[in-house]
């Protein structure tokens, strides 16, 4: 099983339209984003158009690809929800929920979010995903706008975004494919 892993976006479009426009999306059996798909990173102005737009081609990308792309919520996700939720709620009122998260964490965002984020589409979104013997969920190594990974066969080969925040360090790295074997191959 061939599977591409896309990590947080938070909310960088030209991130995610690079991984898909430079792998052949089409040869892969399973696609699985892992979260955090929204708030950009501190220090960065949240653009509502772009949140939309973000949030749009994610909605567009499971509707070509269904059952194919699996879409892992992460915790930047799960406030939007939490927050669609509170509206339900009188007098509670969601700014208390939105104030404790993060600066671009709010209201009018999440209007945003859910005005194309039906209930059926947040349902989609899982915890954690197990594919030919491998466990995805939003934890672990942090290489958010950084690179992404292609799992093949047992082995995992790490992709650098040439735009990445890693540095030049990584830079000649960006296609060749650093692989390691990390599954028990029984030999054990």
């Amino acid at each position: 099983m061939k599977i591409l892993v896309i990590p947080d976006i938070h909310e960088n479009l030209v991130f995610l339209k690079y991984i898909l426009g430079y792998e052949k999306v089409e040869e892969f059996d399973k696609i699985v984003c892992l979260g955090d798909y929204f708030d950009p990173p501190q220090g960065t102005i949240a653009d509502d158009q772009n949140l939309q737009q973000l949030a749009g081609t994610l909605m567009g990308l499971k509707e070509i690809h269904g059952d194919r792309l699996h879409l892992i919520c992460g915790n930047h996700d799960q406030p939007y929800y939490a927050i669609k939720a509170a509206f339900a709620k009188k007098g509670e009122g969601p700014e208390k929920i939105a104030c404790n998260w993060l600066p671009q964490t709010t209201v009018p965002r999440a209007v945003l979010i859910n005005r194309l984020w039906d209930e059926e589409f947040w349902r989609q979104l899982e915890v954690a995903v197990l594919l030919d013997g491998w466990l995805f969920s939003h934890t672990g190594i942090d290489f958010a706008q950084g690179a992404y990974a292609i799992v093949e066969d047992g082995d995992v080969q790490l992709r650098i975004w040439p735009q990445s925040w890693l540095g030049e360090d990584f830079s000649g790295l960006r296609d060749l494919a650093v692989t390691s074997s990390l599954r028990d191959n029984g030999s054990s």
